[in-house]
């Protein structure tokens, strides 16, 4: 459980089409002090984020009919969620590509899925405040 009382305010979206990663997160992000906000649809997570205005948001790298770097690139794109700090998520490897690909679209970070708390919350605590140490 975080130190810090400011992050059980903060709503956090996570954004992935499998129904087993959205159980797991949302056990992680309660864990670490987080309110989660599980999306399931990419195609309805842009209106979803403008809606409820997260603290950041999380994303699937794979998923069907709108990748994590699309949506990411979208959300980037529009004015009301433009300066929201996004993380991408791959069940796989991270790459010096994939690293590439996420700063092009204007993702914080590129992670593989964490399987802690722990490693979570201290990624979106960067990912929120870059600057702080963890």
């Amino acid at each position: 459980m975080p130190d810090d009382d400011r992050t059980e305010k903060m709503l956090v979206m996570a954004v992935d089409d499998d129904w087993l990663n959205r159980e797991l997160l949302e056990g992680l992000l309660t864990v670490g002090g987080w309110r989660p906000l599980l999306v399931a649809a990419s195609v309805e997570a842009e209106a979803i984020a403008v809606r409820d205005q997260p603290a950041v948001i999380l994303l699937d790298v794979r998923m069907p009919e709108l990748d994590g770097y699309a949506l990411c690139a979208a959300l980037r794109a529009n004015p009301a969620t433009r300066a929201t700090p996004i993380i991408l998520m791959s069940a796989g490897a991270v790459t010096a590509e994939s690293r590439q690909q996420a700063q092009v679209v204007g993702a914080q970070a590129i992670i593989e899925r964490p399987s802690d708390a722990d490693t979570l919350t201290a990624c979106i605590r960067q990912a929120i405040n870059p600057h702080e140490v963890t």
